[in-house]
């Protein structure tokens, strides 16, 4: 499983990365004039990237819990 986390973690990166860039652009564009709807715009992009963060976090959580195999007992011959 470490492999579908993996990729996709450095997928998720890799779409965050290309969307910052394009937003990085567009704040430029407007200068200073926008500075609340910037800020607003980056906190709700934060909540919204630390749930998806938080979603593959569980989803890697539930594969280890799902693959951990029992331990074995001392009793058993």
């Amino acid at each position: 499983f470490g492999n579908s986390i993996q990729e996709k973690w450095k997928a998720l990166e890799a779409r965050l990365i290309e969307e910052q860039a394009k937003l990085d652009e567009q704040y430029a564009a407007a200068g200073g004039a926008s500075s609340e709807e910037v800020t607003a715009s980056s906190m709700a992009r934060a909540e919204a990237v630390f749930k998806e963060m938080k979603a593959l976090e569980a989803e890697m959580e539930e594969k280890i819990k799902n693959e951990q195999t029992p331990p074995s007992s001392s009793l058993e011959p």
